[in-house]
């Protein structure tokens, strides 16, 4: 339980998210969260720190836009271009930590954003 409380807190502070917010392991960092770009490196940064986890073989690009991406994203949606990243979930980082490396999760589709 201590682990969730800590992981929930580190991303609660890169999230900008106070106590209200309610973080579930459903919670995706990007696409319910809107954590991207540098501040998802600051949370990926943040709890290989704090837990010790490896990252190596996360494809970053894969799960989160980076930060200057969303700007040309934003003008090609207005015709009618749509983007998708895989989730990357609360739950999943939280196995993620326990397991003390990073794998993919299974079987998970590209989500359409917003």
């Amino acid at each position: 339980m201590e682990v969730r409380r800590s992981l929930d807190a580190i991303v609660r502070e890169v999230g900008g998210r106070g106590p209200d917010y309610a973080i579930s392991d459903e919670t995706r960092i990007f696409h319910d969260m809107r954590i991207y770009g540098d501040d998802a490196y600051e949370l990926l940064e943040a709890i290989a720190k704090t837990f010790g986890t490896r990252f190596d073989g996360f494809d970053g690009q894969a799960y989160i836009p980076n930060q200057g991406d969303l700007t040309g994203i934003r003008i090609a949606r207005l015709f009618g271009r749509r983007f998708a990243w895989r989730p990357l979930t609360f739950g999943h980082l939280l196995n993620v930590v326990e397991a003390g490396r990073w794998f993919d999760p299974p079987d998970t589709a590209n989500v359409a954003w917003p």
